[in-house]
């Protein structure tokens, strides 16, 4: 699967999934405040984050290690300083 082409379909539905975050977000948690469900509200939080965690570590099983981008650091090297 080939993804050249379609980072514009992807920056898109990430930035929709950001704006409509950082809209609904705290209004469905003043609602659920405002109705005494403060205890639902970090529950849900707590199980919508391990869903988002585990189906994030399975993604990372499936995906290539060129997919990620991510490359051996080179040897760090000593800093002399000259007094």
């Amino acid at each position: 699967m080939r993804l050249v082409g379609h980072s514009g379909r992807y920056n898109a539905a990430t930035s929709l999934a950001f704006t409509v975050g950082f809209t609904l977000g705290p209004a469905l948690a003043g609602l659920m405040l405002q109705h005494g469900l403060g205890a639902h509200l970090i529950t849900g939080s707590i199980v919508m984050s391990g869903l988002a965690a585990i189906l994030a570590h399975r993604l990372a099983l499936r995906l290539p290690a060129s997919a990620n981008r991510v490359t051996q650091a080179p040897p760090a090297t000593p800093q002399v300083s000259a007094l």
